[in-house]
């Protein structure tokens, strides 16, 4: 830090890559640093790719990828609140910038109620409103607000990568279904629950851009095979 800290006392610009195997605490370095750029482990030829990130040779379009392990044998080193510090990350899950910028707009259904069976058409306007070209991950995450088992507030359930000449703008169609919708049960079935589900669709999983839906009735579906048979 005392290097960063030297390097932006000469109130010149500058970069900071990381090569990190495992994620940072970097917060401070953020206060300072104007950009940062986060390779991981990239391999022999990562030199020559940050290279061509650093001089715009290539408009980077990476998204943060970090989250806990989910399988039930990691080790639990994550704890689920914190007293003495914030509870959100510094980036939050999919975040990731690049040399230019993108509007969301218009998010709309072709629907309001549907039963658990049928599926539903979500679209949203994509803008490039930057002056590259460039291309931008279009994130949807669904929350169910109210199911009989605990359900994450958003879970990622599709994405596309387009790409956008400046000032283009797309329409960009995702469609949402049993697969979408449902999660398996307590009797590991696979279910979608009557109810109120959320939709969010942005560049990352903090976005604001939402809308909302109602699925009229329940499906079950039952394995036929039984899983403790596989």
């Amino acid at each position: 830090m005392a290097l960063v800290k030297a390097i932006a006392g000469t109130r010149k610009p500058f970069v900071v890559v990381l090569m990190n195997g495992r994620p940072l605490t970097i917060e401070e370095l953020a206060t300072i640093a104007p950009a940062i750029l986060v390779t991981w482990r990239p391999g022999t030829m990562g030199g020559p790719a940050v290279a061509d990130v650093l001089f715009g040779d290539v408009n980077p379009n990476w998204k943060q990828p970090g989250k806990p392990q989910p399988f039930p044998d990691a080790r639990q080193q994550y704890t689920a609140r914190y007293i003495d510090s914030p509870n959100e990350p510094l980036y939050s899950f999919g975040f990731g910038l690049g040399y230019t910028t993108f509007q969301f707009s218009n998010l709309r259904s072709n629907a309001t109620c549907l039963q658990a069976a049928d599926s539903i058409k979500v679209s949203v306007d994509v803008k490039n409103t930057g002056k590259r070209e460039g291309d931008e991950v279009v994130q949807l995450y669904v929350r169910d607000v109210a199911a009989s088992v605990a359900r994450p507030l958003r879970h990622l359930q599709v994405f596309k990568k387009i790409h956008l000449a400046v000032g283009e703008k797309k329409q960009v169609d995702f469609v949402l279904g049993k697969k979408e919708l449902g999660f398996l049960d307590i009797n590991w079935h696979w279910t979608v629950e009557a109810g109120r589900f959320m939709v969010y669709v942005g560049n990352s999983s903090d976005t604001t851009l939402s809308l909302n839906f109602t699925v009229s009735n329940t499906y079950t579906e039952i394995p036929k095979v039984p899983l403790s048979h596989q």
